[in-house]
This record gives C-alpha cells, structure tokens and sequence, in this order.
C-alpha cells in the first residue's frame, strides 16, 4: 500500500516495512518475496471490501503489528535500530510521537 521506512534485521537479515494505512490502521510487515499483505484487500487484519479478492485471511501474510488510529494516532513511522536487542523493531506514530517498542512477540 504505503510502505514508510523499511529496515533490515542486523541479524535475522528480514526486511522490516512500517506501513501508512488506509483509513483505521497502521501496520508492519515482514516483506518476503513474492510475499501477498492483502493490501487493498485488508487494512491490517480488517477487511476492506474494497476486493478485489474475497476478504480470506488464510489467503495474505498477517502483519507483524497493527494498531488502530484511536488516542490520535494516524500514520506509522518504522525503523530497526542497531543498539536494540535482536529482533527488536522500534517504530513511532507521526501524529502523536509516541515511540513503541516491539520484542518477543510483544
């Protein structure tokens, strides 16, 4: 859709995509080749109806994160940083400047 900043993983090498969603939701992707998101399709893990494939989820690689645009948040910036522990993704929102941390699964 909007990718915003992509980074790669110091050690695990993936390609890290903070990207500006649609309308309700904002996202991070792990971009693999030939890799299907559902952009246009799904905003995040909600349907769209926007198609022009059916709303399967089954069918796209799920994001990584997703958070929804309450509190005024409303447009994802993303970015590895090199003093974090592996696997760790920094990112912030545009709109309130909030700085998230994800790690773990978390």
């Amino acid at each position: 859709r909007n990718p915003w900043r992509v980074s790669f993983g110091r050690v695990t090498h993936k390609l890290y995509a903070g990207d500006v969603g649609q309308d309700e939701r904002e996202e991070v992707d792990i971009v693999t080749i030939g890799g299907n998101y559902g952009w246009r399709v799904f905003e995040g893990s909600l349907c769209t109806d926007l198609g022009p494939d059916a709303c399967l989820a089954e069918n796209f690689i799920t994001p990584l994160i997703e958070y929804d645009h309450m509190q005024g948040r409303c447009s994802i910036t993303g970015g590895n940083a090199l003093t974090l522990p592996t696997g760790a993704y920094v990112y912030g929102d545009f709109c309130t400047g909030e700085i998230f941390l994800h790690e773990n699964g978390a």
